[in-house]
């Protein structure tokens, strides 16, 4: 959800359409076995950093916990300004993005995914139960969903 006090309302570009309440959510990854890439970094406070298991919530959760906010947003009379460019829209203000570094090979460089790269640059699987729209962006651009024209395979007499 982007918001934007009143006052400054008209002065925010439309690109941007105001600010953000983040939510991140954890996925465990092998990788991240021995507590996450912030173990060795801090002597003394690595449980302040400590990722695992423990710490990922299942689709169900996170379907729930966008549904609330999404309740007392609205309850509280909110007004959003839409979702993020190339975010995929969960409701009036909750949208998701995995923010997953991508490779570009022009630079030989993980980076930030644009938004032009969409919500999922990087093709992971979903952590929230998906519209039917979303999970079909997501096949698309993966690449397991092909379009067929259904008159194009006719034979013609």
């Amino acid at each position: 959800m982007k918001a934007v006090a009143g006052e400054a309302f008209d002065s925010w570009p439309p690109e941007q359409r105001g600010r953000e309440i983040t939510v991140y959510i954890f996925q465990n990854h092998t990788a991240y076995n021995g507590g996450g890439p912030m173990m060795g970094y801090c002597p003394g406070n690595e449980h302040n950093f400590w990722l695992g298991p423990e710490f990922e919530r299942q689709a169900y959760f996170w379907a729930k916990f966008v549904q609330e906010a999404e309740r007392l947003l609205s309850a509280a009379d909110i007004q959003s300004r839409g979702v993020a460019a190339g975010d995929l829209k969960l409701g009036r203000y909750a949208s998701l993005r995995n923010e997953a570094f991508i490779f570009e090979p022009a630079t030989g460089l993980y980076i930030y995914p644009p938004n032009k790269s969409g919500w999922n640059a990087v093709g992971h699987g979903s952590p929230v139960h998906l519209p039917l729209k979303g999970r079909l962006e997501m096949a698309w651009r993966q690449g397991r969903l092909r379009l067929r024209c259904a008159t194009c395979s006719k034979r013609r007499h």
